[in-house]
């Protein structure tokens, strides 16, 4: 048997050593995009929640001020992105993304790396958790933020029938 896509051409008797490594660093950067869609989301709803005052006085309430439905999804996305269920066959090292070495500024529900040397230890360390913790079929971030986002703005989901709701 050999690895799919892989062509070897020996141009020479005798013994030689292969070794195949994971590509941390590709891995690394994909968790960074993540974090950073995720807090480009929450800055883009706690945007439209805010309320301003301008210099004569004038309050201007944002599109989403007071919107129920805003405030749940802020709170739900923070939910899911704080901690995943301990996933079978996994050392339980990393459940998190703090457990990356993210952290969240404890203010507009964003996050960001802190800690490289946290992320960098648990790619070398933990990587089936790491990969378990996104890619995981059932409790993975991967799916839960898809469930949840199907559940939210998929055709049945609360913002289409809220929508529909407020345009009846």
């Amino acid at each position: 048997s050999g690895i799919t896509g892989l062509t070897v051409n020996a141009l020479t008797t005798g013994t030689t050593t292969v070794s195949v490594n994971p590509d941390t660093t590709t891995i690394s950067n994909a968790i960074q995009k993540f974090v950073t869609d995720y807090s480009a989301v929450q800055s883009f709803i706690a945007s439209q929640m805010t309320v301003t005052t301008a210099s004569d006085g004038t309050v201007t309430p944002g599109v989403l001020t007071g919107d129920a439905n805003a405030n749940d999804i802020v709170t739900s996305l923070r939910s899911l992105a704080g901690t995943v269920a301990n996933i079978a066959g996994t050392s339980g090292a990393v459940k998190s993304l703090a457990d990356l070495g993210f952290q969240s500024n404890g203010n507009n529900n964003t996050i960001a790396l802190s800690s490289s040397s946290t992320l960098t230890s648990a790619l070398t360390s933990h990587l089936n958790d790491i990969k378990a913790l996104f890619s995981n079929p059932t409790n993975g971030l991967a799916a839960q933020m898809n469930t949840y986002m199907t559940n939210t703005i998929g055709p049945n989901g609360t913002l289409p029938t809220r929508t529909a709701d407020l345009t009846t």
